[in-house]
């Protein structure tokens, strides 16, 4: 078995189509087959049933597509340490939302600063598309809000605590507010992220946890969004502290705690089990854990 073979049954795997796979990976057809029947051959299984002249994976294909993405990663780790010896390192970080625009942009310039030789690729996206990319190693390293994964195939190291707080407009109807009050809600509309956002899921358990009514709600997928329509006056939100900063300062925005309660989630780092920690990744890691 080698890293050819393992790189057409993946494609396969994907795709329930060898005539694909061929095209993608410039090879006949008869070849993809040949190799699907040599890995069978030498496993002593069968990995793909065909019928209606469509292939499904068995339960031995299933398991062995799970072995071959990790050794996959695996290799493509290893390709990126052997290559980055002889360049510049590159760390490709990824962070939920709220830590991807307020945090992470100044993490990175400062572990740059005393490692010049670093580039980074920041990705942004929601909690859960974070942890889809450090699975399927596109990130060697994310940083999450929320609920810690549960996922055999992470590790996750909880690292600085972050406070929510409702938002509203800074308008004669909330200036002279001390706290929100759980009854306050029921007249106005809550504007919330979306499905997937780490945000989100918090948010959604301190209203169930709280008994929170609310007159309406609207989703919007970005903070920056929901930020200037509370400004405008379309509703209040629930975000982290550090998203309303500079709003606060220039009195764009109110911010309120909620009566009697602290809404406060952790942030966590997460990294696949099987990846290789470089001396400068772990570094890296080292500076996420302390913040």
């Amino acid at each position: 078995m080698n890293e050819r073979k393992l790189k057409i049954f993946f494609s396969v795997s994907e795709t329930l189509n060898m005539t694909k796979t061929s095209k993608e990976m410039f090879i006949s057809q008869s070849a993809v087959s040949q190799t699907i029947k040599e890995l069978e051959d030498e496993l002593g299984v069968i990995l793909f049933e065909r019928m209606y002249k469509k292939l499904y994976l068995t339960e031995n294909g299933i398991l062995l597509k799970e072995y071959t993405r990790r050794l996959l990663n695996l290799w493509n780790d290893m390709t990126e340490h052997m290559q980055s010896k002889k360049k510049n390192v590159l760390v490709k970080v990824g962070g939920s939302t709220t830590i991807g625009i307020y945090l992470l942009p100044y993490l990175c310039k400062n572990f740059s600063i005393s490692n010049p030789n670093v580039n980074f690729n920041i990705q942004i996206d929601n909690t859960s598309k974070i942890i889809g990319k450090v699975l399927e190693n596109e990130i060697d390293v994310g940083i999450i809000e929320g609920a810690r994964p549960h996922n055999d195939e992470l590790i996750s190291f909880e690292t600085q605590k972050d406070t929510l707080k409702v938002i509203t407009p800074n308008i004669e109807k909330f200036k002279n507010k001390e706290k929100f009050l759980i009854s306050d809600f029921e007249q106005e509309t809550l504007i919330l992220r979306e499905d997937g956002s780490g945000t989100r899921q918090i948010v959604e358990e301190y209203i169930s946890k709280l008994n929170i009514k609310v007159k309406n709600k609207l989703v919007i997928g970005n903070t920056e969004a929901i930020k200037k329509m509370v400004e405008i006056g379309l509703g209040i939100s629930i975000i982290s502290q550090l998203a309303i900063e500079s709003e606060l300062l220039d009195e764009r925005l109110l911010s309120f705690k909620i009566e009697n309660h602290e809404m406060n989630r952790d942030f966590s780092i997460i990294i696949h089990k099987d990846k290789f920690i470089s001396p400068t990744l772990c570094s890296f890691i080292s500076l996420l854990k302390s913040i």
